[in-house]
């Protein structure tokens, strides 16, 4: 089983935890503002946590009883093993670490997009975490390599066009100064035609996940 979790941060720091495997007086004292605290639960496999060094929306890819796929093997790094992280709540969940609450998650309803979670019965697992590296233009020749000549040609031809959109729009912007209002008008209709034909010309047939 995989699952895909998004969350987000302002301090930095995300985690992944169990609500009910927190200390009861977890959210009284603000345990996920507490570098300490933090640490002590992660060395007793009662969440994970990891700096991020920035602010963002991360993703996080879990897999259930299963292996990450071989071809993802040369992005895994800084692997971190864990023979004891416990769930007792039988849902986990993936968030910013100002997110994180033993039993008052109103901060992460009122904010839902800052932290997801899935299901996991109930017991002590074994973990392996990675964090991924993915090298510059890895998205685009993936795209290249599993499309078909068709969308290949499509994607070329509307990267094309939308430079050409660019260099319109700045001329057209540019030509408002320089001419009447009425011949700028007459001259940047057709123009601006061009600008929009991209926009048509992209069914969503080249969306990649």
């Amino acid at each position: 089983m995989k699952y895909v979790i998004e969350a987000g941060t302002d301090a930095a720091l995300l985690l992944i935890f169990d609500p009910l495997s927190l200390p009861e007086d977890f959210d009284s004292i603000r345990g996920g503002t507490d570098i300490e605290v933090l640490k002590s639960l992660h060395r007793e496999g009662r969440l994970f946590f990891t700096g991020t060094d920035g602010d963002g929306s991360y993703l996080l890819h879990v897999f259930v009883n299963e292996v990450p796929a071989e071809s993802l093997s040369p992005y895994l790094h800084d692997c971190w093993t864990s023979n004891q992280f416990r769930v007792r709540s039988g849902r986990i969940y993936f968030a910013g670490a100002e997110y994180v609450f033993r039993t008052d998650d109103k901060l992460l309803r009122r904010y839902p997009r800052m932290g997801g979670s899935f299901l996991l019965p109930n017991g002590t697992y074994e973990v392996n975490l990675w964090r991924t590296e993915y090298p510059d233009g890895l998205h685009e020749e993936s795209f290249y390599q599993e499309c078909t000549l068709r969308e290949r040609t499509c994607h070329s031809t509307f990267n094309f066009l939308a430079l050409i959109s660019e260099c319109v729009i700045i001329g057209v912007i540019g030509a408002f100064f320089c001419l009447p209002v009425v011949t700028w008008l007459i001259c940047a209709f057709p123009f601006l035609t061009i600008v929009v034909l991209p926009i048509c010309m992209n069914d969503g047939s080249l969306s990649v996940q």
